[in-house]
């Protein structure tokens, strides 16, 4: 969890691109794209990341399971 909240950090605070972020980190920049998309799409900025345990934040960027999923109605 803790490449999780430097990610956020180093890309969220210092402004580093994706492409920067990764290569600190040792990470691919999708990889970085990835936490930072979906830390965006469970309303998680830097300041929020702060607060966070590391119990707390698999939650907020783990993609929903399959089950939460609706299916899509056949298209005939």
């Amino acid at each position: 969890m803790r490449r999780i909240r430097e990610t956020l950090r180093l890309h969220l605070q210092a402004e580093l691109s994706y492409n920067e972020v990764g290569r600190t980190l040792k990470i691919s920049k999708g990889v970085v794209g990835k936490y930072v998309s979906l830390a965006r799409a469970a309303g998680v900025d830097w300041e929020l990341a702060q607060t966070l345990s590391d119990e707390a934040r698999p939650g907020c960027t783990a993609r929903p399971s399959p089950a939460a999923y609706q299916p899509r109605p056949a298209v005939k």
